[in-house]
């Protein structure tokens, strides 16, 4: 993704507190440093750390628990398909689009 240096210290912070990631990125679009477009890429670039994140740290070991281990990475498998899938798929709408 083309992004560029001054958007790369926001990928981190989604991870670390969306909330200030989103103040962040406003006030740097308010300084004309950061588009629209350059702002949506980036958050949905740390959004994808996080659902990845979320998926192996939450889903995992909960789904395991519930339903054993074969049947949770199945049901996790589509999940996280459908939803990192829809992610990349947002993000290469907005790479080629705008």
């Amino acid at each position: 993704m083309p992004l560029p240096p001054e958007v790369l210290a926001i990928i981190p912070l989604v991870v670390a507190n969306p909330t200030a990631a989103y103040v962040t990125v406003a006030d740097l679009m308010e300084t004309d440093v950061l588009n629209l477009k350059l702002a949506l890429l980036t958050l949905f670039a740390g959004n994808l750390l996080v659902s990845t994140r979320y998926i192996l740290t939450h889903r995992l070991p909960y789904y395991s628990g519930i339903f054993g281990p074969v049947l949770s990475l199945k049901i996790i498998t589509v999940s996280a398909g459908l939803r990192l899938g829809l992610t990349v798929l947002m993000i290469l709408t907005l790479v080629l689009a705008l």
